[in-house]
């Protein structure tokens, strides 16, 4: 293990006091952009609903802090009873009677 410049350690210190907490949550904020820029959204895993909701529907969980599971076109078809295709969930959101009650990120 290396030895900290005792000088620097006092340097950032004293940055950080003279800082606001706005200007320190910006700086944070910033950090946090460039290391999952670096790193984009993965799926890490294929995961299911069955033991949190009952329901057993197939998701993949990405690798973000909150673990965010995703279904896919073909698991929310086969959630809602369509056709294993994927493109039978498009058709199905498409619709005249649904389309107007999904947001953009479900199309």
């Amino acid at each position: 293990m290396t030895k900290k410049d005792e000088s620097k350690v006092a340097g950032g210190q004293a940055r950080a006091l003279a800082l606001s907490p706005e200007q320190r949550k910006e700086i944070a904020m910033t950090a946090a952009a460039a290391r999952w820029k670096e790193r984009p959204l993965q799926a890490t895993h294929k995961g299911n609903f069955e033991k949190d909701f009952g329901i057993n529907v197939d998701c993949y969980v990405l690798n973000d802090a909150g673990k965010t599971a995703v279904i896919s076109q073909r698991g929310m078809g086969d959630a809602l009873g369509l056709t294993s295709s994927g493109q039978a969930f498009i058709r199905f959101t498409a619709g005249k009677s649904i389309a107007p009650f999904l947001g953009a990120e479900v199309q």
